[in-house]
């Protein structure tokens, strides 16, 4: 039995010594390499790992935005589209969401979770107060893709209570995804949403958590 090793990986070096141009592409594997031999002093602070060979690694979240309600009214049925841009408490991600009279457009497709706060207060008992968000995929035909209903308890002044409801929208197209935020209540006279310039009271969020 020869106890010759296997050479046909190394080029012969006029040298006589085995250097990195003598050493064949595909002659060092994982399994050469002993646990732990490469250590973080082993890699360059400019090193030569780029994200894009890092295979099943994301980027962390590339989109991150919120909107607050910034008025105080009653009354109201339908879209809410008094909105605008956390600008003190929040640190957009990306290049944002674009709200057009209350109907949001995405800066990117992607699959995005969507979480949508409101904060209310009313003088009267009402069992039925709804919240809601629609989505379009069309840029026409809307459908209900998160909904949360809450009562309204008696008090013998003003009661603040609310809700919270949250889905995730797989958007596939920027200019035909589109979402908008509503309240439907029972007494909507008695009925005032708290909303404010330098609080979230009211607030909808935005984080785009992959690809389409």
């Amino acid at each position: 039995m020869s106890n010759a090793r296997n050479l046909s990986k190394l080029i012969p070096s006029s040298t006589g010594l085995v250097q990195t141009a003598n050493i064949a592409d595909d002659a060092i594997t994982n399994e050469k390499i002993g646990a732990g031999a490469v250590t973080n002093t082993e890699v360059n602070s400019s090193a030569a790992i780029v994200f894009s060979k890092l295979s099943g690694v994301t980027n962390g979240i590339t989109e991150a935005d919120e909107f607050r309600f910034n008025t105080n009214p009653n009354n109201i049925t339908g879209t809410l589209n008094s909105w605008e841009r956390n600008d003190n408490s929040f640190e957009l991600i990306g290049s944002g969401m674009t709200n057009s009279s209350g109907v949001f457009s995405f800066p990117s497709t992607g699959k995005y979770l969507i979480n949508f706060h409101l904060y209310v207060y009313s003088n009267s008992f009402t069992r039925v107060n709804d919240m809601y968000a629609q989505v379009t995929n069309d840029n026409s035909n809307y459908y209900t893709n998160m909904y949360h209903s809450f009562p309204i308890p008696w008090a013998s002044s003003y009661m603040h209570t609310g809700g919270s409801t949250s889905a995730v929208f797989d958007v596939t197209n920027t200019t035909n995804c589109k979402i908008k935020f509503l309240v439907n209540f029972e007494s909507p006279a008695n009925v005032w949403i708290q909303g404010s310039t330098t609080a979230n009271n009211s607030y909808v969020q935005f984080f785009k958590l992959s690809e389409t």
